[in-house]
């Protein structure tokens, strides 16, 4: 609208509010015409200045909005003079610089970059002074007055003021978070690589053992029947075995946990006889001391059992070789085996050191070793290979110690197991 047609609508509106008497146009006296075209002024000016009012009242609010947009952002604002310095910064991005605003205007930025970036934050300057309206982005640490590191994202803009001046508009977002997982991710890579390459050593180590160790069995058996009962050889050869055997079993135990960890063990279920599996564990553990008396307690008429027989066999040579272990040379060491209809129940009971109360709920985790028994040999998975072999065929164990007088080893399997046949794991 024309500034002319503008004040002919304002007069008449201005002309429309004034009394009918004074709008007469009968009236001939030049006084009251003046009079009248004062009061029409006078209209027009008040209804200008309550223009003039809205629209200053629209435009503090308009400012108001902008002022919170750019405070409040969700990202950082801030301009650098072409030398580096904060010229301007709003709220947000000084809480993530970590300094109050009045601190940060006329500051250098490089200030506040992170020594290991310090050198990347003065090329980057340099080059972006030298292109024009073109966007660079990029990422840099931030090191806090507090010491701590921010990472932040940002994305700058050269441009010019109405005066020529090259000034920098940045964008700075908090992107820490992201680089903190992405840190955890790479941790975590790095250890399933370390972890895989041990799995392979392990592996590789058992496999290279396996064959010496069997050819070393071998050749003492040949040996103990060869020679006479009473010869000098006999206990020697029969450590020979007893050697052959722990190292035996300590492999088939590292191969073993590994696998679990790993999730890598897919259970083989089958149907067991409890009196076959009862005498060969009996005959293994035989090797590992012929110094004890190893009884066997099985209740008459002992149903199949459906288990992992390897898996199994292991607990019970884990269970007896402890014992044997902890328990002084000729006592007894018992392993009972009953059935209440719906379960197995093994039970291995010795008369060794027992096992002190407050180190009971800590003997199923790996590499934990009592005090009382620190001197004696051994890795400490044991224990904690049963428990992980009892929790995948949902099952129980529990441990009954006497100090000093005996320790009672109670491990429950149901007999029937219901596997997932996808994943061979408990249903």
């Amino acid at each position: 609208m024309d500034d002319k047609l503008r004040s002919t609508m304002l007069r008449a509106k201005a002309e429309a509010q004034l009394p009918h008497a004074l709008v007469t146009k009968s009236s001939t006296r030049p006084a009251e015409e003046l009079l009248n075209e004062l009061h029409v002024y006078q209209i027009e000016l008040e209804m200008q200045n309550e223009e003039l009012r809205r629209a200053y009242n629209a435009l503090d609010d308009s400012r108001a909005r902008y002022v919170n947009l750019y405070e409040f952002a969700p990202v950082g604002y801030l301009t650098l003079t072409h030398e580096g310095l904060i010229a301007e910064i709003n709220l947000t991005g000084a809480r993530l610089l970590g300094l109050d605003r009045e601190k940060l205007i006329n500051r250098r930025f490089a200030s506040l970059v992170a020594a290991k970036d310090g050198d990347r934050w003065h090329l980057l300057l340099k080059g972006m002074i030298r292109s024009l309206e073109e966007l660079h982005s990029f990422e840099l640490a931030i090191q806090r007055a507090d010491n701590s590191l921010v990472y932040v994202q940002l994305n700058c803009l050269l441009m010019t003021t109405d005066d020529k001046v090259p000034i920098v508009r940045i964008t700075l977002t908090d992107i820490t978070e992201r680089k903190q997982t992405q840190q955890l991710i790479h941790e975590k890579e790095i250890a399933e690589r370390t972890l895989a390459e041990q799995r392979q050593f392990i592996a590789m180590v058992s496999h290279e053992f396996r064959s010496p160790l069997a050819v070393i069995d071998a050749a003492a058996q040949l040996l103990s029947i060869k020679i006479s009962p009473v010869s000098d050889c006999t206990p020697i050869v029969s450590r020979i075995r007893r050697g052959v055997m722990r190292l035996s079993s300590f492999l088939d135990n590292c191969l073993t946990e590994d696998r679990l960890n790993s999730n890598g063990l897919a259970l083989e279920p089958a149907t067991i006889d409890l009196q076959e599996l009862t005498a060969s564990v009996k005959d293994s553990v035989k090797l590992i001391s012929g110094a004890h008396q190893i009884i066997t307690e099985l209740e008459h008429g002992l149903p199949t059992l459906e288990a992992d027989p390897q898996l199994l066999r292991i607990l019970l040579l884990n269970l007896l070789g402890n014992a044997i272990k902890y328990s002084p040379t000729g006592s007894k060491v018992r392993l009972c085996i009953s059935c209440n209809g719906l379960s197995c129940i093994f039970k291995v009971i010795d008369q060794g050191l027992g096992i002190p109360a407050e180190e009971l709920s800590l003997v199923f985790q790996k590499y934990m070793r009592g005090r009382r028994v620190a001197a004696i040999p051994g890795a400490g998975l044991g224990l904690a290979l049963v428990k992980s072999i009892v929790e995948l065929h949902n099952g129980s164990i529990e441990i009954n110690s006497q100090g000093n007088v005996s320790t009672c080893v109670t491990v429950v399997f149901p007999l029937k197991l219901a596997i997932n046949l996808t994943t061979k794991r408990p249903l």
